[in-house]
């Protein structure tokens, strides 16, 4: 007698793959990281969190190399801490090398609840590459961004109205009278 799998099944069975959980790892640590980047977003941070859910009950289902794991969030981490420190590329290098290395360890082929076929239970090459390389930009391209707008002349406050012009709505002395700058 033939049974359908149930949803749980299918689902279960769809997040058995490496390359899936592979994916929500690197998409839950990316999220994370555009969260610490740009506090407050929520959304970026609440996707992550809920790719990394969804990874770690696949990695029930998967034997994984916890070694690899915390080598994939080492990589992510330095990646972060290429935007706040400056390391001249050096921890982005560093965590995208950890980032490639975490990932092609990433299943535990010498876990005894290893039951799988390893010619076709493995990790996609077109995961293990482009992915780091993706993160890489991504987070290059934010740190680019971050160290632009922290060497930009300050905007707020009364160092940022020197020097700039504006529009006087009535007369006034020079310690008093209303006026119209940037908007404001």
């Amino acid at each position: 007698v033939a049974h359908e799998p149930t949803v749980r099944q299918r689902l279960l069975s769809f997040l058995a793959d490496p390359n899936v959980v592979a994916l929500l790892m690197l998409l839950g640590t990316l999220g994370i990281g555009i969260e610490f980047y740009h506090p407050g977003m929520i959304f970026p941070g609440a996707v992550g969190a809920f790719c990394l859910l969804l990874a770690f009950v696949a990695m029930r289902v998967v034997p994984v190399n916890v070694g690899a794991v915390l080598l994939i969030l080492a990589g992510v981490g330095l990646l972060v801490v290429e935007g706040y420190v400056t390391t001249h590329g050096i921890a982005g290098v560093g965590g995208a090398i950890c980032v490639v290395v975490g990932t092609l360890f990433f299943v535990d082929r010498s876990s005894p609840d290893y039951h799988f076929d390893p010619a076709t239970f493995t990790v996609s090459p077109w995961i293990v590459w482009p992915t780091p390389v993706a993160l890489a930009l991504v987070f290059g391209f934010m740190a680019w961004k971050v160290a632009g707008a922290r060497r930009a002349p300050l905007q707020l406050g009364s160092s940022g109205l020197g020097g700039a012009e504006g529009e006087a709505l009535c007369d006034g002395g020079p310690r008093s009278g209303e006026g119209v700058v940037h908007g404001e």
